[in-house]
């Protein structure tokens, strides 16, 4: 019996070290998997990161280019504006002449309608104050010039300046 006893506990040592070889070995496999993904896998990280990798050079390159032509158009500005900044410019006489006579020809106008323009309004309205000497009186208008012709726009403006004019011969 003790024979038989023996070999049963020699069997049993034997068939434990087998499982713990067996499971070591398991182990091990399931260890290298979890830490080191598969060649092929590897690879085709190591592909698609090479992939990435040239296309953001090429897109870093692209900037670069983008900003060298920036700055030498900034350059060309700069340029451009020492050039303009050292002539001197001025209008010719007759530029000059042509200038003066509008400026005339505004003042007359406004002298002889007495229209005072509002330039702040716009959309298409014409807004403004025609006033009368004599009177003294200053009449507001507005005309939206949207919603009349030209022809009417101007009769008008001869309406207003033609009633303040009439105001001033009856004060006479």
């Amino acid at each position: 019996m003790s024979k038989e006893v023996e070999h049963h506990c020699s069997n049993s040592i034997k068939d434990a070290k087998d499982l713990i070889k067996q499971l070591t070995s398991r182990l091990v496999l399931k260890e290298q998997e979890n830490l080191a993904p598969s060649e092929a896998e590897f690879a085709d990280r190591v592909h698609k990161l090479g992939v990435e990798n040239a296309t953001i050079a090429s897109d870093i390159d692209d900037l670069c280019a983008v900003i060298e032509n920036k700055n030498k158009n900034i350059i060309r500005l700069q340029t451009e504006i020492i050039a303009c900044s050292k002539e001197e410019i001025t209008l010719p006489p007759v530029l000059q002449q042509e200038d003066s006579r509008t400026t005339y020809a505004l003042s007359l106008y406004s002298k002889i309608s007495n229209i005072s323009w509002n330039y702040t309004e716009s959309n298409g309205i014409l807004e403004g104050y025609v006033g009368s000497d004599q009177s003294q009186q200053v009449t507001p208008f507005q005309i939206d010039t949207q919603s009349l012709t030209d022809f009417e726009t101007a009769n008008q403006l001869w309406n207003l300046i033609g009633s303040a004019s009439d105001a001033e011969y009856e004060m006479l």
